[in-house]
């Protein structure tokens, strides 16, 4: 690998790590629901996606998609591990077990070559599980609001920072079913327990984990569009309707979040 490559991979990870810096500070200021809309955007494996795009063609970051859909069926398990545990568990006993169901999921993804059909039904019936594991966890208030601990942002931009640098790597050392899943190890999910759980209770990290299940299921769809329309229509532009797919997905469900509020008001 030349100079330029090395330059460039630290030039990808600095500025993925800033986004998510900023996008972290947001989920931590607005609450459960809109925080968990901000943290399902593809604000972690879309700077990833972006730089495949710049070293592989479209067939490689297609199949890599594939394999991204397949993966995201593992973090509606890894959400419902940590939801459950973190009611009562500390942050790294809850947090550990939850990444360990990840891992777990991660290395079964691994060994199947996976289908589309396949990957859209391990979405739906983890998804399903997901839904009815954590139903009684969606509502959690804050019961305090500790100051900012000096490690908060190093870890933050450490943790998807090393995502992206996996991905990059993973990507041109072995192929695409590892960056598939490299892309989406759940970064901007964990980094929200780091902070959140400490300072404001296992419950209400819980909450934002449980209230990111709707988006995750927008952000499947992206991933679908981003599988199909890699190759009949170019990477920037199957990139741009990922992204847009995404925003679109939560925009709806804020707004009808937003709907019922009224209603109970009225």
């Amino acid at each position: 690998m030349t100079d330029t490559f090395w330059l460039a991979l630290a030039a990808k990870m600095l500025t993925s790590g800033a986004i998510v810096v900023v996008v972290s500070i947001l989920v931590e200021r607005a609450g459960p629901f809109i925080g968990a809309m901000v943290a399902t955007l593809p604000v972690s494996a879309g700077p990833a996606y972006i730089f495949l795009s710049l070293d592989h063609d479209a067939a490689f970051v297609a199949k890599s998609a594939l394999t991204s859909l397949a993966i995201n069926s593992a973090v509606a398990l890894y959400i419902s591990a940590y939801a459950l545990l973190a009611q009562r568990g500390g942050v790294f006993v809850s947090l550990g077990a939850a990444l360990a169901v990840w891992l777990a999921c991660a290395w079964v993804v691994f060994q199947i070559p996976w289908s589309l059909p396949a990957a859209l039904s391990a979405n739906a019936v983890t998804f399903a599980i997901g839904f009815v594991v954590t139903r009684r966890y969606w509502n959690a208030t804050a019961l305090n609001r500790a100051g900012p601990r000096w490690w908060d942002m190093p870890v933050r931009a450490v943790l998807v920072m090393a995502v992206v640098a996996t991905v990059i790597l993973t990507a041109k050392l072995i192929g695409p079913r590892v960056a598939g899943i490299a892309a989406l190890v759940p970064v901007v999910l964990t980094s929200v327990v780091l902070v959140l759980h400490p300072r404001q209770g296992g419950q209400t990290a819980a909450a934002v984990l449980v209230n990111a299940l709707p988006g995750l299921i927008g952000f499947a769809l992206a991933l679908i569009c981003l599988h199909l329309s890699a190759i009949p229509l170019g990477l920037p532009l199957a990139i741009g309707l990922w992204f847009g797919i995404s925003v679109a997905w939560n925009l709806m469900l804020i707004a009808y979040r937003h709907r019922g509020v009224l209603r109970l008001r009225r």
